[in-house]
């Protein structure tokens, strides 16, 4: 493309087309009036300008392959008081998911380098996804704290059980729980902690590092700290991270399988929140955990085997 080309698409642009693309990035937006609306959504800003936060959601693509006038964002999103509207963008049509705050029983926050997802898991077994740059998880932080603030209630008295502070002594998850204190409703106790790198084996059997976890207990919710994946090759690294956030009021049983005598070495920890489960894999018993779950009356059942076959542990 000469210089001449360049500036003729420029020339050629509308001037709020241009200002849009100018500041387009991978950074989560407000939406302050319906001009901010991106053009393909204006038609449900009338129905969303009162949310308590309205966000438009970009494009994962480089501004050098978009121009002047294209649809440069590709969801908005609309946190109100009763619940949450997501407004996508597929296909040149509006595809929306509602959810209230009832129906999201748990939050899940992953990276992997520059790739983040944000989930609420719903209690009929299916979650609402959004896909952003990890580097503009700040601007929907508040959002997210908003989402936590509505869906966690408080427990009920009497529910605390006197669990012992475990050591964390891997960098990695010391940072997440230095990180997590100021974010959860105190006292936040680390309650089961594994390093990373601890010799393991896979479903077949075969040698791998674990990825270490670390479960910490607050007021009202469990935290799981993990790297995503339970185990890996020690031939690659792992980059990535995973923060799961359940309301213990949410949950209505939970199961513990033990490690098989042969195959993997890995315990499984099954949280139940009506139709929805979350199975975190664990080298050690997760003894304190069973006491927070129990001190909280949620029903423990016998274990259904959920298993590892198949999973490798190659990324």
């Amino acid at each position: 493309m000469t210089g001449n080309q360049e500036v003729d698409w420029r020339v050629a642009a509308d001037p709020a087309d241009l200002r849009e693309y100018d500041t387009f990035g991978p950074w989560i937006e407000p939406i302050r009036s319906v001009e901010d609306m991106p053009r393909a959504f204006r038609a449900h800003y009338a129905e969303h300008a009162g949310a308590q936060f309205l966000l438009k959601v970009p494009r994962e693509d480089d501004r050098a392959d978009l121009r002047p006038g294209m649809d440069l964002f590709a969801a908005v999103l609309a946190f109100h008081t009763e619940g949450l509207t997501v407004l996508r963008l597929l296909d040149g049509a509006i595809e929306q998911q509602v959810a209230v705050w009832r129906q999201i029983v748990a939050t899940t926050y992953s990276t992997q380098l520059l790739e983040a997802r944000w989930s609420l898991l719903l209690d009929d077994g299916t979650a609402i996804h959004l896909d952003l740059n990890s580097a503009a998880g700040g601007d929907l932080k508040p959002a997210m704290t908003y989402v936590l603030g509505c869906i966690v209630a408080a427990s009920s008295p009497g529910w605390r059980a006197q669990l012992a502070a475990v050591a964390v002594r891997d960098a990695f998850f010391a940072s997440a729980l230095n990180q997590l204190r100021r974010e959860v409703a105190s006292p936040v106790v680390p309650i089961h902690a594994e390093r990373s790198n601890r010799l393991c084996r896979d479903g077949r059997g075969r040698p791998r590092l674990g990825n270490g976890v670390l479960l910490l207990d607050a007021p009202a919710e469990l935290v799981i700290v993990s790297r995503g994946e339970p185990m890996r090759s020690r031939f690659f690294p792992s980059h990535g991270s995973l923060v799961t956030r359940v309301p213990y009021e949410r949950l209505t049983s939970y199961t513990v399988s033990p490690a098989p005598p042969h195959g993997h070495s890995f315990h499984g920890l099954t949280l139940r929140a009506a139709s929805q489960a979350i199975t975190q894999w664990l080298l050690d018993p997760p003894t304190a955990v069973v006491a927070a779950l129990d001190a909280r009356g949620v029903q423990r059942l016998a274990p259904d085997s959920p298993s590892l076959d198949g999973w490798t542990g190659l990324r």
